[in-house]
């Protein structure tokens, strides 16, 4: 009877010192490796996947908590879709700082429909980039407070009431930038060829408009918007609805033009590299002077 009292508490003694044991050891910090936090990715209003081009491969809504948030275009993104907001736009900005760059390449629609490619939302900033914008609906468009910095664009082949929409309180700052055979369906005195501003300010420095159809004027400032042109400026072969009259280059007030005279024909030599290669049997007398080609491919 003693013997296996004895070794029930023996047994007992072995289970406490045991727990004590464990409780010691798991008291003890654990030393970890400390990892590298990843970069916050856009924070999505709906799913999206990368396409191979370096934009979304669907139409999407984006959101930022990181400072900038950048997009590198590796090739041609062409979307034939668009959001349902008014109008449908196929990357829509809605706050944070985004930056797209497209290295020499170009944005495509589906031609002329009501899909549009950039919304630029009230609470949001983009800078945008050595990028062509051509054959969507609206190319570009900017509401409220919104903010937009541009440079060396190509604006080109859009169909639509309106091509580039700026709206009320947005300050957009354009430079190096090309609107060419876009055309407004509106054929309506208070929206632009290329250009329509609705209050805030825009300034725009070495800008040419050449070939835009459809409504009376080229550029529309409507409102309040505050206009203003420095650099060279450029207005040539644009008409209205008709086909035949030469529409008006601007309208409306508030707008201080201090350009420096007319774009050189064979200047800017980033933007003319923008334009297309000519046909295989176009003669050679016909070719235009070799210009520098940067990286990318422009339309």
């Amino acid at each position: 009877m003693n013997i296996h009292i004895i070794k029930a508490h023996r047994i007992f003694i072995k289970s406490i010192l045991l727990c004590f044991l464990l409780t010691a050891f798991l008291a003890v910090p654990v030393q970890s490796q400390s990892t590298p936090v990843p970069t916050p990715l856009p924070r999505l209003t709906n799913p999206t996947v990368m396409a191979p081009c370096g934009l979304p491969a669907s139409p999407a809504k984006f959101t930022s908590d990181s400072t900038v948030t950048t997009f590198n275009m590796t090739a041609n993104c062409t979307f034939n879709t668009g959001l349902i907001v008014e109008p449908s736009l196929f990357l829509v900005f809605e706050s944070g700082v985004f930056t797209i760059n497209g290295n020499g390449y170009s944005i495509i629609g589906i031609g002329p429909s009501d899909k549009g490619a950039i919304f630029v939302g009230s609470a949001s900033t983009l800078n945008l980039n050595n990028v062509a914008i051509r054959q969507t609906g609206i190319a570009v468009e900017t509401r409220d407070l919104a903010r937009l910095n541009g440079s060396n664009i190509l604006i080109r082949d859009n169909t639509f009431t309106y091509i580039f929409f700026s709206g009320e309180g947005a300050q957009v700052q354009l430079e190096n930038v090309w609107f060419l055979n876009n055309h407004s369906t509106a054929n309506a005195a208070n929206r632009g060829s290329a250009l329509t501003l609705l209050g805030g300010f825009t300034g725009i420095t070495n800008a040419i408009f050449q070939r835009n159809t459809g409504a009376p004027n080229v550029v529309v400032n409507n409102g309040g918007t505050a206009l203003e042109f420095n650099g060279c400026l450029t207005f040539s072969g644009n008409l209205q609805a008709d086909g035949t009259t030469a529409a008006t280059s601007y309208s409306g007030s508030n707008i201080t033009d201090s350009n420096s005279g007319a774009c050189p024909a064979e200047g800017f030599s980033y933007w003319l590299s923008l334009t297309p290669a000519p046909p295989s049997g176009r003669s050679q007398k016909e070719k235009s002077p070799p210009r520098r080609r940067l990286p990318g491919r422009w339309p």
